[in-house]
């Protein structure tokens, strides 16, 4: 077998291999962005109706942040030390903080079972582009999943 035909079959029994494993929960599926994964996963803990929840589109975007737009999106960033220092490297260059958002249009069951289209604004400041994405930062509709337990609660 030529140089090239090896080449095609390794490709081809790694994305297969890929795809296996994102369809069984194992890893994320690897050609979608991890926001994508993380936003779903945070929305479905809010519906009725987890299970019957289905994607309809998905619109994301990235901007750069500013120190001041930073200290917006984290206002809790300038009560601390550790949040100033932050704010510093932002406005020094040290650090690039990016706000990702994703607009996701979904299908689900409300509490009665009829089937509802819904929409939610999903969104994650990062300390940079590379940044790991924690599931308990990201916000959906403007709230965490601790904001929107607590609302739940005292509703």
């Amino acid at each position: 077998m030529s140089a090239a035909k090896k080449f095609i079959v390794v490709v081809a029994a790694g994305l297969s291999a890929g795809a296996a494993l994102a369809y069984f929960g194992v890893i994320d599926n690897p050609l979608e962005p991890a926001l994508y994964a993380k936003c779903e996963d945070v929305l479905k803990r809010r519906l009725k109706s987890p299970s019957s929840y289905k994607r309809v589109k998905m619109w994301p975007s990235e901007k750069s942040l500013s120190a001041e737009q930073y200290a917006v999106e984290k206002p809790d960033m300038a009560d601390s030390s550790y949040g100033l220092k932050k704010l510093a490297d932002i406005e020094s260059g040290a650090l690039k903080p990016v706000l990702r958002q994703v607009l996701i249009e979904y299908d689900a069951q409300n509490g009665f079972g009829a089937a509802i289209r819904g929409a939610a604004k999903c969104s994650y400041v990062a300390d940079s582009s590379n940044d790991r994405i924690l599931g308990i930062m990201v916000r959906i509709n403007g709230k965490t999943h601790t904001d929107w337990l607590v609302e739940s609660i005292r509703n």
